[in-house]
């Protein structure tokens, strides 16, 4: 008899045990901060692969320019569209197209889900107008098409690493040009991570004992029953 009642018992306890496993296997993940660049420590003006020695590196930032030229914008710089407090880059300097690369490596792993936003605008034409600008936004081997138009918008560009890949480099690059002038003006970069789930190793024993319990207290009850 006590064999018998334990066996109910038992099989709603390891029950609740996978329950609250699996629940905790798909529950919400708290993002992690990889990179982030608002471009606060940056001195307003043009910058070009030759600035800072030769480095490129855009002063006080994450940054350096790769090709053409930029310009970081600011309170005291024509102002930033989208926040007049803050200080952004707009892609297109007087020379033309520019890139923009990270000097800090982020590390992408296998499995892993990551988000670039930053906050974009075609800036120096009517809102709602009908110009737009392409450029690409990359992290590593991953490469995304971007369109900016006289509008703020907040971009944001979502992926899941299928491989490792130590040391990804955060490109903008522009694409067209309209006068040299104005370009993809971009603020307030973020890149956030994910981490996968893994499934605990000892789940798929436990599966396997939870479904035992359940045969064992069927093959109980059937026995039971044929002896009454």
């Amino acid at each position: 008899m006590i064999t018998t009642r334990m066996t109910p018992r038992l099989l709603p306890t390891a029950g609740l045990a996978l329950t609250l496993m699996l629940g905790s296997m798909i529950g919400a993940k708290a993002a992690t901060i990889e990179f982030q660049e608002d471009f606060s420590g940056a001195s307003e003006g043009g910058y070009s692969p030759g600035s800072s020695g030769g480095t490129g590196v855009i002063g006080g930032t994450q940054f350096k320019v790769l090709t053409g030229d930029v310009d970081v914008i600011g309170p005291a710089n024509y102002t930033c569209v989208a926040n007049a407090a803050i200080k952004c880059v707009d892609l297109i300097g007087s020379s033309g197209q520019g890139t923009i690369q990270s000097t800090v490596g982020i590390d992408l792993h296998a499995g892993d889900t990551y988000t670039i936003s930053y906050t974009d605008v075609l800036q120096g034409f009517a809102t709602g107008s009908s110009p737009s600008l392409a450029y690409t936004v990359s992290l590593g081997s991953h490469v995304f098409p971007a369109s900016s138009v006289p509008s703020v918008a907040v971009m944001s560009f979502m992926f899941t690493a299928s491989v490792d890949e130590l040391g990804a480099l955060l490109t903008f690059a522009t694409i067209g040009n309209i006068d040299n002038v104005h370009g993809p003006v971009i603020s307030g970069i973020t890149v956030s991570s994910v981490a996968a789930t893994p499934i605990p190793a000892a789940l798929p024993l436990f599966a396997s004992a939870l479904g035992g319990l359940g045969f064992v207290g069927w093959r109980r009850r059937k026995s039971a029953r044929s002896a009454a």
